[in-house]
């Protein structure tokens, strides 16, 4: 990717949902897409859709650190670098504790497990 041509944006949960319509947003506006999901259906369907333009599909889930490090070595190797990231994967906070939704957990609870 030529340098000021947009950004190298890695995008998790890039497959569904918001982060389908974030990385038809940021394609569209010129930027490059790691999309990391842990969806393969989603990812194919991703990348067909938007045929010949800069997306590189990562199939992963995201609470595995290592696979999270190989992620950003490929995507650097493929494009040359990242300049962005947008953490959209997620679960519901109330798979952290049962009451999450009427009393949102601090930072300190969420640990790389959960």
């Amino acid at each position: 990717m030529a340098e000021g041509k947009g950004r190298v944006v890695l995008l998790t949960g890039a497959a569904g949902g918001l982060g389908a319509v974030m990385t038809a947003a940021l394609l569209r506006d010129g930027h490059a897409i790691a999309a990391l999901d842990r969806n393969a259906a989603g990812l194919d369907m991703l990348v067909g859709a938007h045929k010949g333009k800069p997306v590189l599909p990562i199939m992963l889930d995201v609470g595995d650190i290592a696979a999270c490090a190989e992620a950003v070595a490929k995507t650097v190797a493929h494009f040359g670098r990242i300049d962005a990231l947008v953490n959209n994967a997620g679960i519901g906070m109330s798979s952290i504790r049962p009451d999450a939704e009427s009393r949102h957990p601090q930072i300190e609870e969420l640990t790389a497990e959960t």
